[in-house]
């Protein structure tokens, strides 16, 4: 078994807003099944400071981010493609107790409180003509504790059904430089219409390896 504890810290502007500052711990542990299998736990404490600069109340936000997971990686053609499959459980604790009816268009802490489960799968392919394609499909789904203050009625509790796709063809170009074409989906379906959405990434990323 292989351990390791990661301490991650994250300043996130929005145009030149501060947007967030998150603290996390992470320990993540890894037990090899053989020569070509693993599974890795891992667990997380995030605090989360979301700051008003750019958006009015998103401080409201501010909350402690708690998440516990499991992923299964099986590894083919002598170690150049991969599966994986995973579940994550996570919560945010946001206070503000447990309200039996929100007040429509005035949100408070309530309004982010959540549960939330994730399936997530993955696969890399061997090299094809000098370029690794990975597909990758998440699945997530957020019930939220509380009435929402951005819905139809003042009891409606959001839950989300949130799906991520990614595709990525990476090719490496010297042995220390690598250019990777991404493309990125997002749909999220949630009850709460001012939070339904779906978004469409492409990239283009050159990455350094020293």
């Amino acid at each position: 078994m292989q351990a390791r504890f990661q301490y991650v810290f994250d300043y996130v502007k929005v145009g030149r807003s501060p947007y967030l500052i998150s603290h996390a711990i992470q320990p993540i542990f890894t037990i090899a099944e053989g020569s070509n299998k693993f599974t890795q736990f891992q667990f997380r404490y995030q605090n989360k400071d979301f700051q008003d600069g750019r958006f009015l109340f998103n401080s409201v936000r501010d909350g402690k981010n708690w998440l516990a997971g499991v992923t299964q990686y099986v590894y083919f053609a002598n170690g150049t493609g991969h599966l994986r499959a995973g579940y994550i459980y996570d919560t945010d604790r946001t206070g503000g107790g447990s309200p039996a009816v929100a007040v429509l268009g005035n949100q408070t802490n309530a309004d982010w409180a959540y549960k939330a489960h994730r399936i997530s799968a993955g696969l890399g392919l061997p090299p094809l003509l000098t370029i690794k394609p990975n597909l990758a499909f998440d699945y997530y789904r957020q019930q939220y504790d509380n009435p929402n203050a951005f819905a139809a009625t003042d009891t409606t509790r959001r839950r989300d059904n949130i799906f991520f796709f990614t595709a990525t063809l990476n090719r490496d170009m010297t042995e220390t430089l690598s250019v990777a074409l991404e493309y990125n989906y997002t749909r999220d379906q949630s009850n709460v219409s001012v939070f339904d959405y779906n978004r469409s990434i492409f990239s283009l990323t050159l990455n350094g390896r020293f």
